[in-house]
């Protein structure tokens, strides 16, 4: 039973994705995105979502007249 626990241990601290962004490790267990085929760590989300959905944003104005 020792070595079982210790196998279950061991596997759960080998990184099982490596974050496209900063590089970072991702274990078993933890959050990451996958957007695009690129795979993000959850910490590096919102600066990715921001430069990868930056010619999205838009401002919406009021029209002259209408106040």
């Amino acid at each position: 039973m020792e070595k079982e626990l210790y196998r279950i241990e061991f596997a759960e601290r080998i990184p099982l994705y490596i974050c496209r962004e900063c590089g970072g490790e991702v274990f078993h267990g933890e959050v990451y995105y996958d957007v695009a085929g690129r795979l993000i760590c959850r910490d590096c989300l919102p600066h990715f979502a921001r430069r990868y959905f930056g010619g999205c944003r838009r401002v919406l104005k009021t029209p002259e007249g209408c106040r």
